[in-house]
């Protein structure tokens, strides 16, 4: 399974935004688990984060949820 992270970097940063840690530096981690939640502030927008959710199913192929609330 691969994330297509640097497709949601390039969309969040043509809007201004960028992830970042907790102390606003540029966010770097892993993914990992065949189902997963994460969230991860964002600059840009005060008290605002990007939600990453995903899930491997049976076949094989995954489900990815990716939205700012």
């Amino acid at each position: 399974m691969e994330f297509p992270l640097d497709e949601i970097k390039t969309k969040l940063a043509a809007d201004g935004m960028f992830m970042v840690q907790e102390d606003g530096t540029p966010w770097s981690g892993i993914f990992c688990g065949s189902d997963g939640d994460a969230g991860i502030a964002l600059s840009g927008i005060e008290r605002s984060e990007i939600r990453i959710m995903w899930h491997t199913m049976q076949s094989g192929k995954f489900e990815m949820t990716v939205y700012i609330p």
